[in-house]
Formats: C-alpha cells, structure tokens, sequence
C-alpha cells in the first residue's frame, strides 16, 4: 500500500502544477475575452455612450435596424457589401487559390521561387499594405494612374468613386491569395501518387485526375478554407484603413459599421450589431459541420 500512496501523492502533486502552470493563460482568457463578452453582452440591451452609465435597459437595440430609417439604411448598407465580398472571396478567391496552388506544386525548375514570390505578399502586416495601396490608388498622386498614363489610358478613380469603390477593392483582395498556399501544398503532399499511377494505366488526363482525385483528396483543405472565408469575410475591415466608409458609404461593411457606432458613441448598438454577427457566425459554422459528410478524411480509405 505505501508506494500506491506515494503515487497518488506524486499524481496529485502533479495536477495542482499543472494548474499553477495554466493559471495565467486561464486568468487572461477569462479577463480579456470572457468578461468583455458579457458587458457586450449586457450593454447590448442598453442605451449607452460610455459617459453615462447604461439605461433603457430591453431589445430596442435590435429591433432598430428595422425601426430607425438612418441605422436601417446603413445596417443593410453594410449586409450587402459584406455579401458581395463574402461570394467574391469564396467563389472566386478560392478557386483561383486552388488553381494557383495546382501550379506551383508542379514538378518543375526553379518552381521554389515562384512560390516565395507568390507567399510574400503575406508577410508584410495588413496595416502596412493598406498605407501602400492608399498611395498606389491615390487618384491625383498615385503610382497606379501614373502607369496607366504611360500605357495610353485615362486616369482610374479607384476609391474615389462610388463606382469604382467596390471594383478597386474586389481587384485589389487578390493580393493576399497565397495565404492559404501551404495548406493546398501540404495537401496535396498527402494524395498518394499510387492514385496517380492508377489513372495514368487507365488513360485518364489532367482534368480528369483533377477531378476525380485532386478535388476528392483536398476535400479537408477546401473543407477547413471554406470556414475560414466565410469567418474572414464577414469580419472584412481592411478597406477602412484604406479608404474609410468609401465615397456615398460604398465600401461600409458589417464591422465599419460596427467601428463607425463605437466610434460615434452608440455603444450599445453596435455591441448589438455584434452579437448579430456572432450569432451569423456560428450559425454559418454549425450548418457547415452539419454537412460536411463530403469531406474525405484520410482514415474514411
């Protein structure tokens, strides 16, 4: 019985470390997300402006993007922007990032630089490449129109124009579209080449094996890609440092606003709007899982 007790001691000893260990990341989590989201939460359902303390305390919040005509037109302003975007980088975004990873993980001389200079791109700060493409925009004074000149080609308003607001912005997310090249790579470093070989004894062709088992294979990749473009593109704020809410609140998306009410003061609705996204979030996550049973996992073989 005496060395079970020491055991028992020792194990003991070892969870209350354990705890001690996490106690500052649990401390943290619990200061810094868990609070602020409950006093969103409570300030949700108030009228507050951080001076005064919180009143009118009930769901006024959230039924005023339906009841008051300013806060309506931009909340559903602000949806439809943020849905054009949100398809844009699903079903354009994804596909060309797909495509573009099909090529570099060809087999060919030099094809390591290709996919350096397609990755840098990532690794300047987000802050840092909206400051150098306010520049290059700059309808007066930027690189782009002083180009364009030299081509033959009129001036471009870029983000000066409601018209082109939105365009410039679509065209210019692009720039970030090898942020999810190691993931494609390192899928496609799992496929196993006896599937290849398999094809290649029955005829098949490139599109063919691209269809057939390329696609089926990444379907944890394009799985996992999906969520995080739904998640990444609904929370878009980038243009904001760029442009703020664009010329006629052509560039106001869902987090803009959100910004915009914070920064106005409106605290309380805009930690409704929110939780609004919070719920969408979730709910856009929950269906997914929900339906995922065409993602093939390697251990479904």
């Amino acid at each position: 019985m005496q060395p079970f007790c020491k055991k028992k001691k020792l194990f003991a000893h070892g969870v209350w470390l354990g705890y001690i260990l996490i106690a500052p990341c649990m401390i943290g989590i619990v200061l810094f997300n868990f609070i602020p989201m409950g006093m969103s939460l409570y300030y949700s359902f108030s009228t507050y402006d951080i001076i005064s303390p919180p009143r009118n305390f009930g769901w006024h919040n959230y039924t005023s993007v339906f009841t008051d005509v300013i806060l309506r037109d931009k909340f559903f302003k602000s949806l439809l922007h943020t849905g054009e975007y949100l398809l844009f980088s699903i079903l354009v975004g994804l596909v060309l990032s797909f495509l573009l990873a099909l090529f570099l993980n060809q087999k060919l001389k030099g094809m390591g630089v290709y996919r350096v200079l397609y990755y840098l791109p990532n690794l300047l700060p987000p802050v840092c490449a909206a400051i150098v493409w306010a520049d290059i925009t700059d309808p007066l004074y930027g690189l782009g129109n002083s180009l364009l000149g030299k081509i033959g080609l009129g001036p471009y308003t870029f983000y000066s124009d409601p018209n082109t607001a939105m365009p410039t912005f679509l065209l210019l997310a692009l720039w970030g579209l090898g942020s999810g090249l190691m993931l494609w790579m390192a899928q496609f470093q799992n496929i196993p080449n006896d599937l290849y070989e398999a094809a290649d004894l029955e005829g098949a062709g490139v599109f063919r094996k691209c269809i057939k088992i390329t696609i089926p294979m990444s379907t944890p990749t394009i799985f996992y890609t999906l969520i995080n473009s739904i998640i990444a593109g609904l929370q878009i704020f980038g243009p904001y440092l760029i442009a703020g809410a664009g010329p006629d609140d052509s560039l106001l998306f869902y987090v803009t606003n959100i910004y915009i009410n914070h920064r106005e003061f409106n605290m309380g609705f805009a930690c409704a709007l929110s939780w609004m996204l919070f719920l969408v979030i979730a709910a856009f996550t929950l269906v997914l899982f929900k339906k995922s049973k065409w993602v093939f996992y390697g251990e479904d073989m």
